[in-house]
């Protein structure tokens, strides 16, 4: 295995879920089902809020089952609900298919989770006016589009983003990061990463048998799977933004003076997705009149400390829009 790829490995080490957690499918695509597992608060008997969240992974790779246990750690000592949830992946997902799951998940949170909740154990119950989204990296864009697509019966109260990105395909940053070819490579984490010599007819064919909504931890498809390499090769092609959908893909252009309150945290040294990304998304917001916060944590590249003070410093922010409503 090469440097790059246990780099990789490292920062993506796969727990277990909690004792008490549920998985639900909240939708099929196909026969093919997608998983929300339900992480609850502990000792709780009333409705309390609900922290929803979505893996990263370059919108090709990742799980659900990779979530972030800091936030969950945090939000639960608050008497918080967690739920981290699956979608459709690069290939055959596509911005499309994003707004598809995210739509039917706001749909299912809102008319059957509650119930789903009581057949197995009648003392949890979500308050769907108390529900912030989240994500890491990929998983912010997806926490976006939740915002933007779920029903007023589950709107969203808060938004937290970490590293997120937007896929604003340069309209607004003048930035050509997810446009323009990179023969020499690009660097993740300080490791250079080699364009893969494989066309897009190939990875088409090696990814022509992996389900787009894969159960497997971050480990396991790094070390088997070529959905990592794929995101790779889109990023060094320039043809990411095409790929996932030039003109459907961008949520800036989206946001108005309805957006939740949103809190923002990203390293100004990020290699992977740069900083201008959450920069714009607070450029956008403020121009409407929406609360929000972009926390900078200072000289940290895409993989700041998931439970560092700048997260603690932003979920407490959010915490206190939960608490005002």
């Amino acid at each position: 295995m090469s440097s790059e790829s246990s780099t990789k490995k490292r920062l993506c080490e796969p727990i277990p879920f909690p004792e008490g957690s549920i998985r639900f499918t909240y939708k099929h695509v196909g026969t093919i089902p997608v998983h929300a597992t339900f992480v609850p608060a502990p000792n709780s008997s009333n409705p309390r809020p609900l922290f929803v969240t979505a893996h990263g992974g370059g919108l090709c790779s990742g799980s659900h089952v990779n979530y972030p246990t800091q936030w969950f750690d945090i939000c639960r000592s608050r008497g918080w609900h967690c739920l981290t949830v699956a979608y459709q992946l690069l290939p055959p997902g596509n911005a499309t298919t994003v707004i598809e799951d995210m739509t039917d998940l706001g749909l299912w949170i809102s008319n059957s989770l509650n119930a789903e909740l009581q057949s197995h154990n009648p003392d949890l119950v979500v308050d769907t006016a108390k529900i912030v989204v989240s994500g890491q990296s990929a998983g912010g864009y997806i926490a976006y589009q939740m915002a933007l697509r779920f029903p007023p019966t589950a709107k969203p109260l808060a938004v937290f983003s970490m590293v997120g990105m937007s896929c604003d395909w340069g309209q607004l940053s003048s930035s050509d990061w997810y446009t323009s070819p990179k023969p020499k490579g690009y660097k993740w984490l300080g490791a250079k990463i080699p364009i893969t010599d494989h066309t897009d007819e190939e990875f088409t064919e090696l990814l022509a048998d992996k389900t787009p909504v894969p159960d497997l931890a971050f480990e396991d498809m790094w070390e088997n799977h070529p959905r990592f390499l794929y995101f790779d090769h889109l990023i060094g092609s320039g043809k990411f933004a095409n790929v996932f959908g030039f003109e459907n893909g961008p949520v800036i252009p989206l946001m108005d003076a309805g957006f939740p309150k949103t809190v923002l945290v990203h390293g100004n040294a990020d290699t992977v997705v740069p900083i201008w990304d959450s920069k714009a998304v607070i450029l956008k917001l403020e121009s409407v009149g929406v609360e929000c916060k972009l926390i900078v944590v200072d000289g940290a590249d895409h993989n700041a400390d998931m439970g560092g003070p700048e997260v603690v410093e932003g979920l407490s922010l959010v915490a206190k829009w939960v608490d005002a409503d």
